[in-house]
């Protein structure tokens, strides 16, 4: 079988998801060392020196949040770009404002500037 190269719209899309994944990686190995130097009672960064364990918690939860948000706003692009043949599950309707601003609340929250 020959192999086909992938469209630059498949790449486009594929470089998407591994961002989604080292980022949700990324997430999920700072709040494991925050939480762990907390419990050592090592120094962490002045946004962490006062919270609990619920406090952590609660600030990753929101970045993970705005990150899902994101990653089903780029259902949206894959049903418009290959979805004539199915009704898309989005959850919610998009329009190019709520895209725009789901990118840049997850900007915000992951505090990258652009």
């Amino acid at each position: 079988m020959t192999k086909v190269a992938f469209s630059g719209e498949e790449q486009s899309l594929a470089i998407i998801w591994q961002w989604y994944e080292d980022i949700q990686a990324a997430l999920n190995g700072y709040q494991r060392e925050i939480l762990n130097a907390l419990f050592q009672g090592k120094s962490v960064n002045e946004p962490f020196l006062f919270m609990t364990k619920e406090n952590v918690l609660d600030y990753f939860a929101k970045q993970k949040t705005e990150l899902e948000n994101f990653q089903n706003a780029s259902k949206l692009r894959h049903w418009l770009a290959h979805g004539r043949y199915w009704t898309p599950k989005l959850g919610r309707s998009y329009n190019l404002n709520t895209i725009f601003d789901i990118a840049e609340q997850l900007l915000n929250e992951l505090q990258i500037n652009s």
